[in-house]
């Protein structure tokens, strides 16, 4: 059945001439990403987002525990320093304690000539006195503020008015403290000054 005559020349096939033959293959208008029908496509990109949703989550995760882990060092590192300075004042203070209790005492031994009775009273004030300086050395900082909490909840008026006597004592001192510095400051100042 096949005639030697080629397309398009007179006597064979009457198809015409202006258009060429393709191979029997199914053509489509539509751009193609290769394979598959498109709801393959909206799968593999809803299984992306998924994937990179997750990435994104974990990347969140691993900065929130970065950060939490920097501020407990951070905290734990503040908390040591105040408690190293909290123990340093302690010392300081049941040092200032125990000169105070001297004082009372060394006060004492020269009321004894003349007030043997006031002078034993001022002696055992000062034993008193220096038992709470050990009593305070002996103890750390955690502990003496868990028993001030509870001294404080077992009898608030009694905290409260050994609080406000404390802060007068504390600012008695200071003040005493601030005027025997002044002159010598004063006496430096005007050495400096002429």
């Amino acid at each position: 059945m096949k005639s030697g005559k080629q397309p398009g020349a007179p006597g064979g096939e009457s198809r015409p001439s202006s258009r060429a033959r393709t191979p029997d293959r199914n053509f489509s208008i539509q751009p193609s990403m290769g394979e598959g029908e498109p709801s393959d496509f909206t799968a593999i990109a809803s299984d992306a987002a998924a994937s990179l949703t997750e990435d994104l989550r974990a990347a969140a995760k691993t900065m929130s525990r970065a950060v939490k882990d920097q501020a407990a060092d951070l905290a734990s590192g503040v908390g040591q320093e105040l408690s190293k300075t909290a123990e340093n004042q302690k010392t300081k203070g049941v040092e200032t304690i125990q000169g105070f209790a001297r004082a009372i005492t060394s006060a004492a031994d020269e009321l004894e000539g003349q007030s043997p009775g006031v002078a034993r009273s001022i002696r055992t004030a000062a034993q008193t006195v220096e038992s709470f300086s050990n009593n305070l050395s002996g103890r750390s900082i955690d502990e003496l503020l868990k028993a001030s909490g509870d001294f404080a909840k077992s009898q608030p008026l009694l905290f409260v008015g050994m609080s406000v006597a404390a802060g007068f004592a504390l600012a008695r001192f200071l003040k005493s403290s601030a005027e025997s510095a002044s002159p010598a400051s004063k006496d430096a100042g005007t050495l400096v000054g002429s």
